[in-house]
């Protein structure tokens, strides 16, 4: 039995080693993945005890921690996974009087991958519901040349948005942020607003939304970019768990 168990966390703990592993190699500026590294040492850390014989040797309620935070850690995530697989295909409501998008990285005074889709898709929608008008989030990060939300302008200029439809919003470093301050720019009682994210951010920013008195907020959920978007659905956990430990959800 423990020769089974050994082999099971020495493999799922290289498996999250290698998840790491990759997002290292990718030039990643976020440092979240090092999450993956951590795990995969509580996991191979009892393999090799195990491994070793030394296992049964440790106190009985030592040997209970990682598996008790394992579970409660297993627990929290599939609750919350259940709660962001809710709106993870939000589409775009008809109607809308405004189309909020989401800041993100901006590379080289351009938005980034991630930043590109949000404003593709604010595009498509505008570009169909020519009465809709468009606020651009984001502040300027300490790695940006210029503010998100002037990034996004241009972009969406370029690619025939008409400028009087735009309207910035450049002082926002967070989500909570984004949404408190694009709400000053709106009817936040009355205007039909339509969030434009990836699809695993979806539900945390509806929360936010409605925390910052937007009534009525719907999801437009742009499709990740990644084939496995699993550390930004065990991050967004983590957001999630700051915003409101923070009051913002």
């Amino acid at each position: 039995m423990n020769a089974g168990v050994a082999v099971a966390l020495a493999v799922t703990g290289a498996a999250c080693a290698a998840y790491g592993l990759k997002f290292v190699l990718s030039e990643t500026k976020m440092r979240f993945h090092y999450l993956w590294f951590f795990l995969a040492v509580v996991l191979v850390a009892p393999s090799a005890l195990i491994a070793a014989g030394l296992w049964e040797s440790i106190p009985l309620a030592l040997r209970r921690v990682p598996a008790v935070a394992l579970v409660l850690f297993a627990a929290y995530e599939a609750a919350v996974g259940a709660v962001i697989a809710r709106h993870y295909r939000d589409k775009a409501a008809p109607g809308l009087d405004y189309v909020v998008v989401l800041g993100a990285q901006v590379l080289e005074g351009k938005p980034g991958r991630t930043f590109g889709r949000r404003l593709d898709a604010a595009c498509a929608y505008m570009a169909e519901n020519p009465h809709a008008r468009c606020i651009v989030c984001g502040a300027q990060g300490p790695s940006e040349s210029v503010p998100e939300a002037y990034a996004g302008r241009d972009y969406l200029v370029a690619h025939g948005v008409e400028n009087e439809r735009i309207l910035l919003e450049d002082r926002s470093y967070s989500t909570a942020q984004n949404l408190r301050h694009a709400a000053e720019l709106v009817d936040a009682q009355h205007d039909k607003i339509g969030i434009v994210t990836n699809d695993y951010h979806v539900a945390r920013s509806l929360a936010l939304a409605r925390k910052a008195g937007l009534s009525h907020a719907s999801g437009i959920a742009v499709r990740s970019y990644e084939r496995f978007p699993l550390n930004s659905i065990v991050r967004e956990s983590f957001a999630w768990a700051k915003d409101v430990l923070a009051g913002n959800a």
